[in-house]
């Protein structure tokens, strides 16, 4: 299992937008918004996908930055 946390910083007035794109992704999951600071965790088990989805987060329209926080792979025993 692969876990990222990361917060998205965006545009106020496309924050509702931006949400609904990352809401979207498989394996993204929103925690709490604020001022157009999204709380976002990635997970899968294939750590590419997890990867991919994170570096996607950069290119959704109004995302000022995505900065990842925290991350942490475990393999399945």
């Amino acid at each position: 299992m692969n876990i990222a946390g990361v917060v998205v910083h965006a545009r106020s007035e496309n924050s509702s937008l931006v949400e609904a794109e990352i809401s979207a992704m498989q394996g993204a999951e929103i925690h709490a918004v604020k001022d157009g600071r999204i709380v976002v965790t990635v997970e899968d088990d294939d750590y590419q996908k997890t990867s991919d989805t994170v570096l996607n987060l950069h290119q959704i329209k109004g995302v000022l930055s995505a900065s990842l926080i925290y991350q942490h792979c475990e393999d399945d025993l």
